[in-house]
């Protein structure tokens, strides 16, 4: 036991002399420590000492627009370039060349026209409106195809349009030439809703999305105009004004494919209209039917028409990114009073379109539809299209197109068109 207690009693004394010697390093790295903060908050005092004898700065002056010297005005100041495009509103141009060969006993048109050049002018009014005047330039007219104000920050998220526009009914009556898939309107727009002008005048349009479940999307648009729209609607007073109704459900099916549909009504006043010659659905610039308004006697008569548009989408997301297709189909029954009764007259069309790589398409469509001046017939019309897109901003396009007209003969004609766009013209969505 002795011995035991005098070996621990060895170890601990030779141990002593290392425990020391480290005990001696903490304290120096401590002092070495105390001394850095000590140096840190001098510096930090002395920063204060100068910063308290420095005069404070001066607020910057605000920043005003640059102004350069005017050319060829006396050398006044106007803004610059960049400011300029700000305040100016956005401007483009789009081209349409047409060209047809072949023959078609209804549809007169040349075997080349400029049909249109379309300059648009869009910009905000203000943080709660916004403009868009889109002029369409002719070979040999100029009109106001459509200028109207948007208020997008009306109460209960109501959405006000006023002005002169196409009215909301259907699919194909709301858009620009340049915008439609095919060459020509369907045989139903041209026979039943006045052609290339449409419904199209000047009123307001009030629109609000409506609540809904499921994942649908509900939208609805009443529009209340003057009363004139090519050879559909014709006013006498103040008082015959056309009135339009929409209401649109969209809804994704997956997550490539999405449906469309829409449902759409109509009513104004109209007078009584005899044809000039044969029957035609387009004239040699492309405008409504060879159509006589007769002076009215008495009231004005009353048309309703009514209209069902259904779209069917897919376009894959991960792969096949230059693949997709889109179906379209829209029917319209058009009941128009005449001196001796009612005519009920429908038409519709059926049509698909399939992108076969990134730059081109190619579609068909099938056309039907009953005629609503002249005697009661029954026409049809078959298309096939292919479009090549060169880059975002021009495109080429031909269709093959096959009718049957009653009592009037058979077509068969080829349609091409070249389309160009500058400028940032913003989409037209179908």
């Amino acid at each position: 036991m002795e011995k035991r207690i005098g070996v621990l009693a060895v170890c601990f004394l030779a141990s002593l002399p290392a425990g020391l010697a480290a005990q001696d390093d903490v304290n120096a790295k401590f002092q070495a420590l105390e001394q850095r903060i000590k140096a840190l908050e001098s510096e930090v005092s002395t920063l204060k000492a100068a910063l308290a004898a420095a005069p404070e700065p001066q607020p910057p002056a605000p920043a005003q627009a640059p102004l350069q010297p005017a050319v060829g005005t006396g050398g006044g100041p106007q803004l610059s370039d960049a400011t300029a495009r700000l305040m100016n509103p956005a401007i483009s141009m789009i081209g349409n060349a047409l060209g047809a060969a072949g023959h078609n006993p209804v549809d007169q048109r040349p075997s080349l026209t400029m049909v249109e050049s379309e300059l648009a002018l869009s910009a905000a009014v203000d943080p709660y409106a916004r403009a868009d005047v889109f002029l369409s330039f002719g070979e040999d007219h100029v009109e106001v195809e459509e200028a109207y104000m948007t208020f997008t920050s009306l109460p209960a998220g109501i959405l006000l349009r006023a002005g002169r526009m196409r009215g909301a009914f259907g699919k194909v009556n709301t858009q620009h030439r340049h915008v439609l898939p095919w060459v020509d309107r369907p045989l139903v727009s041209s026979s039943l809703l006045g052609g290339e002008d449409g419904i199209r005048d000047t009123g307001f349009s009030v629109s609000r999305l409506l609540p809904a479940v499921g994942g649908l999307f509900l939208d609805a648009t009443g529009e209340v105009y003057r009363g004139d729209s090519s050879v559909i609607f014709q006013k006498q007073s103040r008082n015959d004004v056309t009135t339009v109704g929409h209401l649109r459900a969209y809804r994704d099916i997956t997550e490539s494919t999405n449906l469309d549909l829409g449902f759409s009504y109509s009513r104004g006043h109209h007078a009584s209209a005899t044809l000039e010659g044969p029957y035609t659905i387009s004239g040699p610039d492309s405008s409504s039917p060879n159509v006589t308004l007769l002076a009215p006697e008495g009231n004005f008569l009353i048309s309703r028409i009514y209209g069902m548009d259904a779209s069917l989408r897919w376009k894959p997301l991960r792969r096949s990114i230059y693949h997709s297709f889109v179906g379209r189909t829209e029917l319209i029954w058009h009941h128009r009073q005449e001196p001796l009764g009612l005519r009920k007259v429908f038409g519709y069309y059926v049509s698909g379109e399939y992108q076969l790589a990134r730059r081109w398409f190619a579609g068909v469509r099938i056309d039907q539809s009953d005629r609503l001046f002249g005697p009661a017939a029954n026409d049809t019309q078959q298309s096939a299209i292919l479009t090549y897109w060169p880059s975002e901003f021009s495109q080429i396009r031909a269709q093959y197109r096959h009718g049957r007209y009653a009592g009037l003969g058979d077509a068969n004609e080829l349609l091409f068109q070249i389309q160009f766009s500058i400028g940032s013209h913003g989409a037209h969505p179908f």
